[in-house]
C-alpha cells in the first residue's frame, strides 16, 4: 500500500501546493478540513474537522504514515480573543498527540521564520538563534509549538520543524497577503512603503522540501528554508521588471508609519474591517533578518530556492497577467 500523508492546512497557500505534489509522488493524501471541498482532486479523502475534534484528528491519522501539519493563525495584531494560542499550540498539540497515539513515524511541523528572534537583524540567522520569548502573539506562539513539538522526538516518533520565511508563488488561490500585495503593487494601487523589507523564498520549493522531509532530514531538527533578503521598494521594481511597467515606490519613514497607527485603527473599527497596518506589522517589516542562512535545508533536505523575478512573474501569470 503507498505511503499516507495526513495534511492539516490543506486550503492554505502552501497546503495547495502540498497537495498535487504528494499525489504526484504516489502518496495517498488524507485531509482536513473545515468543510468539503469540491475543488479538491477526488484521490484526497477528507477528513472534516478541525485542530481541537478529537474524533476528526482520529479519522485523519489513523493508517497513515507521516502528518505534515501546516495549519496555523497569522496574526499580527496581537491575540485578544486567545485564537492564536489555541490553534497555533493547542491545535498543534492535539495533532502531534494523536498522530503518536496511531502509531505514525514522522511529524513534519510547519513552523515560521518568526519563531526566531529577529534582532540582531543584520547578522546571519541560522538554526542556533534563539527561539521567540517575548513579542508579538504569532511569533509566541510559534516558538512554543516549535520547541514542544522537537521536544516529542523519538527514534520510534520523528518530528522535524521546517520553517520557511515570507513565502510568494503560484497557485495563490486566496489569495494570501504577499499574492494580493504583488496585485497591489503591480495595479498601481500602492504608490508607497515603510523602509524595511522580508526574506522571499517561493511556495512551490517550500513544498519540493516538505514531500522531501518524509524521508530525508533528522529527527529533533529544525531547518530554515529562505532564499533572499529585499526591501519593499526592490520588490517592487521587480514587480514592475517581470510586468513590464515602471513601478518606483516612495518610501514612509517608520515614524510617520507609527503616528498613523491610531488612525488605522479607529478606521477599523468605524468599517468593521481588520487592518494589518500595526505596530507589529512594521516592527516585522523594519527588522526582518538580512541573512537566512538555508545550509543545513540545503544539505539534509536538498532545498533551493528559486530567483524573485521567476517566482513573480509565475504569480502575475498565474492571476491571469495585467
Amino acid at each position: 500500500m503507498p505511503i499516507g500523508i495526513a495534511l492539516t492546512g490543506a486550503t492554505g497557500h502552501l497546503g495547495c501546493v502540498l497537495i498535487p505534489l504528494l499525489l504526484k509522488k504516489g502518496y495517498r493524501v488524507r485531509a482536513l478540513v473545515r468543510k468539503h471541498q469540491a475543488g479538491f482532486p477526488p484521490q484526497v479523502e477528507q477528513i472534516v474537522g478541525d485542530l481541537h475534534d478529537a474524533l476528526a484528528l482520529q479519522k485523519l491519522t489513523e493508517g497513515m504514515d507521516a502528518v505534515v501539519h501546516s495549519a496555523a493563525l497569522i496574526s499580527v495584531s496581537g491575540d485578544p480573543l486567545g485564537l492564536v494560542h489555541k490553534t497555533n499550540v493547542v491545535g498543534t498539540k492535539n495533532v502531534l498527540l494523536a498522530s503518536k497515539q496511531a502509531g505514525l513515524r514522522r511529524f513534519i511541523y510547519i513552523g515560521s521564520v518568526h519563531a526566531y528572534q529577529n534582532r540582531p537583524h543584520l547578522l546571519p540567522l541560522n538554526e542556533q538563534r534563539p527561539m521567540v520569548v517575548e513579542g508579538g502573539a504569532y511569533d509566541k506562539s510559534k516558538s512554543l509549538a516549535q520547541q514542544w513539538v522537537l521536544e516529542q522526538n523519538s527514534a520510534q516518533f520523528q518530528t522535524l520543524a521546517l520553517c520557511p520565511t515570507s513565502m510568494i508563488g503560484p497557485p495563490d488561490l486566496r489569495p494570501s497577503l504577499l499574492g494580493q500585495a504583488i496585485l497591489d503593487i503591480a495595479k498601481g494601487k500602492i504608490p508607497a512603503v515603510f523602509p524595511g523589507g522580508f526574506d522571499f523564498c517561493d511556495v512551490r520549493d517550500v513544498a519540493v522540501a516538505v514531500v522531501d522531509a518524509i524521508h530525508l532530514g533528522q529527527g529533533g531538527q529544525a531547518y530554515l528554508l529562505g532564499g533572499k533578503w529585499y526591501s519593499m521598494r526592490e520588490f517592487g521594481q521587480c514587480i514592475g521588471e517581470v510586468s513590464g511597467k515602471s513601478i518606483r515606490l516612495a518610501e514612509i519613514p517608520f515614524f510617520l508609519g507609527k503616528a498613523l497607527i491610531p488612525v488605522s485603527r479607529i478606521w477599523a473599527k468605524v468599517s468593521g474591517q481588520k487592518t494589518e497596518f500595526t505596530a507589529e506589522a512594521l516592527d516585522i517589516l523594519r527588522y526582518g533578518p538580512r541573512q537566512v542562512c538555508s545550509h543545513k535545508a540545503q544539505t539534509e533536505l536538498n532545498y533551493t530556492c528559486r530567483e524573485l523575478k521567476e517566482s513573480l512573474k509565475d504569480t502575475l501569470d498565474f492571476f491571469g497577467g495585467l
